[in-house]
């Protein structure tokens, strides 16, 4: 996502890019349109001019910068506009030089001839002269201007221009600004030659001032004959100002003029030049138009009603139009102004072209109104380039303004910061407040700052390591373990520094340790279930749960301290399951670590509250049985039947004696031996696996312990019997 209400820069930058400035940094002054830039990258808190100077005033409007023009005359120094940002940081424009003058160099030539040329034959012609300006020379130069004379038997041929430098050569002047040039004469062909020399005054103002120099050869006699010279003919040089000059072999009373154009009208100009010989009826006279381009000052004014200043933020979406003011003063006609908006290329608009609204000036006034429609722009900074033709020529102007989106504050969360959000599998744990990283997990910062940006840990962390991508940070472990008070340090591209919040990191990628002791598996349980194990995990146990419904719903079984260490617990619990039906008790027990890893057991047992069924099958009923027997029974359970017993009849000094019996479909005892008595007292348990046990102590079958004994008869003889 991107903030479309500001627009962003990796660099800090004080940018004054409009054509107002040169490519030198050159600023001509103006009250009615001061100059402007604007800051990118970084909020402005101050403003200031290094060195101070008073040609210009600074004033900070938000981010944007107006230099106010003062009351200097002549040029500035060079100036740098210092910004301080809301970090604590200085931003430096680039030099400015700051130029306000409304008057003229003035130049005078020591061996000034303004009518005629200078006799340049010799091969050196030396000119001096001085330069002033109220308010400072600038600069001073000269350059050649000319036309060539062809000469054939002794006699100008033919006549044609010489080219005109663009480049001037500069001439050092002394501390009261006298100077003296040398040319060399010997370097140009025949003709007739224009020293323009060019002086600049501080603000810019130009003033000119030439002399003419003829090579023209005198006539020489061609077989002891003077040829005789040819008419004067008349060649115009348009330079800076505008020259005639007369070829001709001969004396004339006048031969050079200069007309300065910074006297001329705008315009048109019609010139004429003259020259007279007496043996000539009339004057030889040459016209020429000069002329001098119409004042042409176009600046930004307004933008949507307020004052124009260089990345001045505006609204301008597919929705919402602003539009742009230019002022143009011309006295020419202005026929059209094209523009083009471009800028860096993005989303949410697209680059614009088009013919601005031309409004005419009021009658006597010269001012010209250009209207740019803005709409559709994308969310960057929008160069406006502008192209004002007229009848004497076009200008081009450059300006800018910042296109934003309106926004509510309250949907914006883009200050300067680190931000951080958790990675797939990383989870936030509320009961300790970490950060729990597993199985190679990650947790991202996002350094919402400019680039390139620099990170590190604030204090070492071995374990731990961070590894950037442009502005995305992760931060990962190498091994587990515990991490408190984790913080990044960002150093931003402007070298200001943030750092992340202090948060707490468990590095876990092992499940805890869990074994269930009880229930065994597939035992046999009544109305209590017993839980018991223990759980180790090097991060620290969290939790145990059980469930008796397979995991739809979950109990804690508390860990008591006494049995709980850092990284292990040991725990029991009984439950109460009289509600359930007998059969298959499906238990789950889960152990939870302090990341949240979890180990799960599965234990499978069955409930049996219904003791064995016992049927006797040997006494038959009403059998009369003593002395030794095999007693008979068939025994059926649910549950494993798992123990039967003969317990002996308990007497006064001792209780019962339990022997056990073989474990078969039928279980069979020996009994009436001198261990396992026969007797009504006597009685059998049969136990299941569960617990559940059946007694049985009583009998059909009839015990006669009598019966086996010996039998003795006494016979006496009666009473007063005679016994032979």
């Amino acid at each position: 996502l991107t903030n479309t209400s500001v627009v962003k820069s990796d660099e800090a930058l004080v940018v004054f890019d409009d054509s107002r400035i040169a490519e030198d940094g050159t600023v001509i002054c103006s009250k009615e349109f001061p100059v402007s830039g604007y800051v990118l990258g970084a909020n402005a808190v101050s403003v200031e001019l290094v060195p101070q100077t008073n040609f210009v005033k600074a004033t900070l409007i938000g981010n944007q910068i107006k230099l106010e023009t003062l009351n200097a005359s002549g040029s500035s120094e060079k100036i740098t506009v210092r910004v301080r940002t809301d970090k604590g940081k200085s931003i430096n424009s680039r030099e400015l030089i700051f130029k306000s003058d409304v008057t003229y160099p003035k130049v005078t030539i020591t061996n000034d001839s303004p009518d005629l040329t200078v006799d340049g034959k010799s091969g050196v012609v030396k000119i001096e002269g001085n330069v002033s300006s109220e308010t400072g020379v600038g600069k001073f130069g000269y350059r050649i201007l000319g036309v060539q004379a062809e000469i054939k038997n002794s006699l100008i041929n033919a006549v044609r221009p010489y080219a005109i430098p663009e480049e001037i050569n500069p001439i050092d002047l002394t501390r009261r600004g006298n100077f003296s040039v040398d040319i060399d004469t010997s370097t140009l062909e025949s003709g007739v030659y224009v020293v323009e020399f060019i002086a600049e005054s501080s603000g810019g103002n130009k003033t000119v001032k030439a002399i003419a120099i003829s090579t023209i050869p005198d006539i020489q006699p061609i077989d002891e004959k003077m040829p005789v010279a040819k008419t004067p003919s008349i060649s115009w040089i348009n330079g800076y100002d505008v020259y005639a000059v007369a070829i001709y072999q001969g004396a004339l009373e006048k031969n050079f003029a200069e007309f300065s154009r910074n006297e001329m009208t705008e315009g048109a100009n019609p010139l004429e030049f003259s020259v007279s010989l007496p043996e000539l009826k009339s004057p030889i006279v040459r016209k020429y138009t000069a002329n001098k381009d119409f004042t042409l000052d176009e600046n930004f004014s307004l933008v949507n009603e307020n004052e124009y200043l260089s990345g001045i933020s505006v609204n301008a979406d597919s929705v919402n139009q602003g539009k742009v003011l230019i002022y143009i003063d011309s006295a020419a006609n202005v026929n059209s102004v094209n523009y083009e908006i471009n800028g860096e290329n993005t989303f949410g608009g697209s680059n614009q072209k088009g013919s601005a609204k031309l409004t005419k000036p009021l009658a006597g006034e010269s001012r010209w109104i250009a209207e740019i429609p803005l709409s559709n722009l994308p969310s960057r900074i929008n160069k406006i380039i502008a192209t004002v033709k007229t009848a004497s020529g076009e200008k081009v102007i450059q300006g800018s303004v910042t296109v934003v989106r309106i926004n509510e504050e309250a949907s914006i969360n883009d200050s300067q910061m680190v931000y951080c959000e958790s990675g797939e599998n990383t989870f936030y744990d509320e009961v300790n407040g970490n950060y729990v990283l597993s199985n190679g997990s990650k947790f991202y910062y996002y350094a919402n700052v400019p680039s390139p940006v620099k990170v590190e840990l604030v204090s070492a962390q071995t374990g731990l390591k961070i590894a950037s991508e442009g502005r995305l940070i992760a931060l990962y472990s190498e091994s587990d373990g515990n991490y408190r008070n984790v913080r990044i340090r960002v150093t931003d591209g402007q070298n200001n520094t943030y750092e992340s919040k202090a948060l707490n990191f468990i590095a876990d990628s092992n499940v805890p340790d869990l074994k269930v002791v009880t229930p065994e598996l597939q035992r046999w349980v009544k109305n209590n279930l017993h839980i018991s194990g223990t759980v180790a995990d090097v991060m620290g146990v969290r939790r145990i749960e059980y469930s008796l419904d397979n995991g739809e719903n979950w109990e804690q079984i508390s860990i008591p301290a006494s049995k709980s260490t850092s990284a292990s617990a040991t725990f029991s619990k009984d439950i109460d399951i009289s509600s359930y039906p007998d059969g298959l008790i499906r238990l789950n027990v889960r152990a939870y670590d302090n990341a949240e890893h979890v180990c799960e057991v599965i234990v499978a047992c069955y409930k049996d509250t219904t003791p064995p069924e016992v049927q006797l099958i040997e006494p038959l009923s009403e059998d009369i049985v003593n002395g030794e027997n095999l007693i008979v029974f068939r025994v059926s359970d649910n549950a494993d039947f798992e123990k039967a017993e003969y317990v002996s009849p308990p007497t006064r000094k001792e209780k019962g004696v339990h022997s056990e019996m073989e474990i078969n479909h039928l279980s069979t005892i020996l009994v009436g031996t001198d261990d396992r008595p026969i007797n009504d007292a006597m009685s059998f348990e049969f136990s299941d696996g569960a617990g559940n046990k059946t007694i049985m102590e009583s009998w059909q079958f009839i015990v006669d312990n009598q019966s086996d004994l010996p039998k003795i008869e006494i016979h006496v003889p009666d009473e007063d019997q005679v016994i032979t």
